[in-house]
């Protein structure tokens, strides 16, 4: 009897909490819905106040956990949109890693490696998050600057074009 008296103490205080007839409640649908997808649900980023170049290596902590999955798509980035002044990318224990970092190429790796880790985060996000995110046609406003970007190198008599 004390069971049932406590679950009435319960339900008085808070009506909402009942499960309905014959479905587990919500939390709990909405819970197992969501398992496989904690690490997706918050993004990752550099935690750029942790950087650190020590013997031309440059080391940037991850802010959050990074999945395995998410690691194999930033390593798979990295090798698909190649380098530049520097050497190898990777992830090690949380922390991005760059070797042969060189003096004046800062600015040009910081927006590779955030590249590469919104394109991970992107990877990573459930299909109904990646579809809102790619709204507008697909074009996102890093491709909208870069469409701009590389129109203005157009000559004065040319025409721009749809």
């Amino acid at each position: 009897m004390a069971r049932a008296s406590s679950a009435a103490t319960r339900l008085a205080a808070d009506p909402a909490a009942a499960p309905a007839q014959g479905r587990p409640s919500s939390s709990s649908w909405l819970g197992s819905r969501l398992r496989g997808y904690e690490n997706r649900m918050s993004e990752l980023s550099l935690n750029w106040n942790s950087a650190k170049v020590k013997h031309g290596e440059l080391t940037v902590e991850l802010d959050g956990e990074a999945s395995s999955e998410w690691k194999r798509s930033f390593a798979d980035t990295v090798r698909l949109l190649g380098g530049g002044d520097w050497g190898r990318v990777r992830i090690k224990k949380q922390t991005v890693r760059v070797d042969g970092v060189a003096p004046g190429g800062e600015d040009k790796l910081r927006f590779f490696l955030d590249s590469v880790i919104e394109q991970a985060n992107t990877t990573q996000r459930p299909p109904d998050e990646a579809e809102n995110a790619s709204e507008n046609d697909g074009v996102s406003g890093v491709d909208e600057e870069m469409t701009e970007r590389f129109r203005s190198f157009r000559s004065d008599d040319e025409q721009p074009s749809g």
